[in-house]
């Protein structure tokens, strides 16, 4: 009953912004220049996805620190919640994959947080990376059918660069930090985008942006590319983010994590969700309400408001420390993305192998 009621209220404020929403569409589509992203979804999905890019690049060149700290406060958890629901919850998982994502995720989750207390031991991040080992080989495992050639190239690969990782437990997790924010984009590629040419457009004028931010970062004058926010000023960002490189170097890499974050958010909010909806049309704010209670029900969509909640109270008292501490206990999410591409190459190689031996 309770539930009903909280939907309900909800659906009421879904309904006002369907309103607005009408309205804006109406005028949109009598504009010559705008009519083509009303009625075009692809087109539509190009158009935002370049135009948040090129925002985001502006953002990052002008405000980093602002992105830094604020984009983890506000998007951190919706973000994370899109991206279990479009991996987890909408795909017909066989049973042991979806226990295996449950478990490890908990155990990666436990692990972070109680590291919270021991930070600089080496030794939480070897447990990590062989956690993340079993997670990649356990999802493999898990998949139906026997196990063929690709699936066990799969297994070995895992296992060579886990070794590697294991050799430098702290620097493989830094490299996975920055290399998480491009893995969310070939999770968009590879799994929800159309297989048409002119798609590519949005993925490679982010991969043109990232590259001119990291060569050309470093030679931005300070008052312009690196005020200071939230007492996190950028040299202090690249202590942690780009440790023992040259002071370019670290500004470049610095910000084109910031650009790369900002455009991770947007993948999972945004684009990911657009692509996933077969139809023509945007969903509206009904749609997208109903959608998201049926995918989460009552109980998961109050744990999201909660997280929101702790986030956001405690960002009203110490949003730098904050914002930190949600991008180090959360990177579970950032392995969930590469267990699911790791079980994608395995069935889609094994997939292409069948059809070159039936030819």
């Amino acid at each position: 009953m309770q539930s009903a009621a909280t939907y309900s209220s909800l659906n009421r404020g879904a309904i006002a912004l369907d309103r607005i929403r009408t309205r804006l569409l109406a005028w949109s589509s009598h504009q010559k220049g705008l009519r083509t992203f009303v009625v075009n979804k692809e087109a539509r999905i190009a158009g935002l996805s370049i135009g948040h890019a090129s925002v985001a690049l502006l953002a990052t060149l002008l405000c980093p620190s602002l992105l830094l700290v604020l984009g983890p406060v506000l998007l951190g958890v919706p973000h994370v919640a899109s991206d279990i629901r479009y991996l987890v919850l909408r795909p017909s998982l066989a049973r042991g994959f979806g226990v295996w994502i449950a478990v490890f995720s908990a155990l990666l989750i436990g692990l972070r947080v109680v590291e919270l207390g021991f930070l600089g031991n080496p030794a939480f991040a070897r447990v990590e990376i062989v956690l993340v080992i079993a997670w990649v080989l356990g999802a493999l495992a898990a998949l139906e059918g026997r196990w063929s050639l690709p699936r066990f190239g799969v297994a070995v690969a895992t296992l060579g660069v886990g070794a590697l990782a294991l050799s430098q437990p702290t620097l493989a997790r830094l490299v996975f930090a920055h290399a998480h924010n491009a893995i969310a984009l070939a999770v968009w590629y590879v799994l929800f985008r159309p297989r048409r040419a002119w798609g590519l457009l949005p993925l490679g004028w982010i991969a043109l942006a990232t590259l001119g931010i990291y060569s050309l970062g470093g030679t931005i004058p300070e008052r312009v590319g690196a005020p200071e926010w939230f007492d996190l000023h950028i040299q202090a960002a690249s202590a942690w983010l780009a440790p023992g490189l040259p002071p370019e170097q670290q500004r470049g890499l610095v910000l084109s994590y910031v650009f790369l974050q900002s455009v991770h958010y947007a993948v999972w909010l945004l684009f990911i969700p657009q692509d996933a909806n077969a139809r023509p049309g945007s969903a509206t704010f009904c749609m997208s309400l109903r959608s998201a209670w049926r995918d989460f029900r009552p109980l998961g969509i109050a744990l999201i408001a909660l997280g929101m909640l702790t986030v956001g109270v405690a960002a009203c008292i110490d949003p730098l420390t904050t914002s930190a501490v949600y991008l180090f206990v959360t990177p579970f999410h950032g392995y969930l993305e590469l267990v699911v591409l790791a079980c994608w190459a395995a069935e889609r190689l094994a997939s292409r192998s069948e059809q070159l031996l039936q030819a």
